[in-house]
């Protein structure tokens, strides 16, 4: 891994914007809200956006004063302990290997779809596809954060341009305004806030390259707000565009189809507008898997120097194992989806990863809470208990309401899972828990 300080801020601030995938969220992520909120999709886009704000604030926290690539879970393990950072840890590992795979999912079902709709299309697309893509992002991120870090600011100014595009066109032939409060469902609303909320979870991922930024302390929080309040914005303005550009008929047809009717439409007006919004979807996806990768190893790397998890001791580098695990993992994944859906096992793992992704908030909230010696008059403390009570009302209409069963049980099994290996690693391992630190790295 490289330890220098290579990352300034304007890489710093495109690690965090990639990481939130913005054109990618209006392919995937609002379809996903769509089939739950339908007309409420807007609303729901722009509540998650301000209710983030609550948990970006918990990351712009972290980052002003605890330069890891640990991020939360060796915050966590400071504030809480060493038990707190392992299950913290072990839930990011858990949510952050599942990002790949789901990617390369919801990609494959969009390039397959799209090209039968012109005509082309063979047997086995969908994991040719989804294979491709993921050895794509492997390849790439293998070479190197220098290498991966140019391609990331490269590409993510050309995300930019097109999304400021598309809503300039969406706006410009709309169908008139559609009201989001129409047909209002407090459980709908509250589970859509779920799947929103998932567009920012990588929002802080600046945090896990730290110890590769310049003067960290001071470049991570100013590029984690910067990034998350201008990717929010321009996302809040994409959902009431796309809204008034479908109509009600379209946004029906399209939450039914998982995204790929908006690619319909463009094609009744230019099959330029197809092509280039079907290959920034992709490019989109693609920046997104390779921060969330360079996120992960640089954390694992991290995790391995704080002794929670062993090295592979092996004539191969640690990293590039890690890499061949979670190829291994996405081509299972792939290969069990043949039987249920691809796009069924992007939305049951999109849950999981939301799931996971909001109980490490509440973590951290509570982390927050606790190093502001419960003060009221601390902004710490307040934003971070609204951001408390929120999260589990989310979480709550979440368990409560959701359909989806598997991802609820996946994510339970995760919870007790954790609980188990910690228990008996208090047990049986009371030598290795002293090992571990988190003290470190405090600026």
């Amino acid at each position: 891994m490289e330890t220098a300080k290579i990352i300034d801020f304007k890489r710093s601030f495109m690690q965090s914007f990639t990481s939130i995938g913005p054109f990618l969220d209006i392919a995937a992520i609002f379809a996903s809200i769509a089939i739950i909120s339908l007309f409420m999709m807007p609303l729901v886009v722009l509540s998650s956006f301000l209710i983030s704000y609550t948990t970006i604030y918990g990351v712009y926290y972290i980052s002003k004063s605890h330069s890891s690539n640990g991020g939360y879970y060796s915050f966590t393990g400071k504030i809480f302990g060493v038990n707190a950072g392992l299950i913290t840890g072990i839930f990011y590992i858990f949510y952050s290997s599942l990002v790949l795979p789901n990617i390369s999912l919801f990609v494959a079902t969009f390039i397959e779809s799209s090209l039968t709709s012109v005509g082309f299309n063979f047997l086995y697309s969908l994991d040719v596809y989804a294979l491709l893509f993921s050895l794509s992002a492997i390849i790439l991120v293998s070479r190197g954060l220098r290498f991966s870090s140019f391609y990331v600011l490269l590409f993510g100014f050309i995300e930019i341009a097109a999304m400021i595009f598309y809503i300039t066109f969406f706006f410009t032939f709309s169908q008139g305004y559609i009201n989001p409060l129409q047909n209002f469902d407090v459980e709908s609303f509250f589970i859509g806030v779920m799947f929103g909320m998932v567009i920012f979870a990588g929002s802080g991922s600046s945090i896990f390259i730290s110890e590769n930024t310049q003067r960290p302390n001071k470049l991570v929080p100013l590029a984690v707000l910067t990034s998350f309040t201008i990717s929010g914005l321009i996302l809040t303005f994409a959902a009431f565009a796309m809204n008034d550009y479908l109509g009600q008929a379209g946004l029906i047809l399209y939450s039914q189809t998982g995204g790929e009717y908006i690619l319909t439409r463009l094609m009744d007006y230019n099959f330029l507008l197809f092509a280039i919004f079907l290959s920034i979807t992709v490019l989109s996806a693609f920046n997104l898997a390779i921060s969330y990768l360079r996120a992960f190893i640089s954390t694992l790397e991290r995790m391995r120097k704080d002794k929670i998890i062993p090295s592979w001791k092996t004539r191969f580098n640690d990293s590039s194992l890690d890499l061949f695990i979670l190829l291994l993992v996405t081509l299972i994944i792939i290969l069990i989806s043949n039987f249920i859906g691809f796009f069924n096992m992007f939305l049951t793992i999109l849950t999981c990863v939301a799931l996971s992704y909001i109980l490490v908030h509440i973590v951290t909230a509570l982390a927050i809470i606790k190093d502001s010696k419960y003060s009221i008059k601390k902004p710490s403390f307040i934003i971070s208990l609204i951001s408390l009570i929120l999260l589990s009302l989310v979480l709550y209409y979440e368990i409560t309401y959701d359909p989806n069963l598997y991802s609820n049980l996946i994510t339970l099994t995760m919870v007790l899972l954790s609980a188990i290996t910690i228990a008996a690693v208090n047990i049986y391992r009371r030598k290795y828990l002293s090992m571990v630190n988190f003290d470190y790295n405090l600026l």
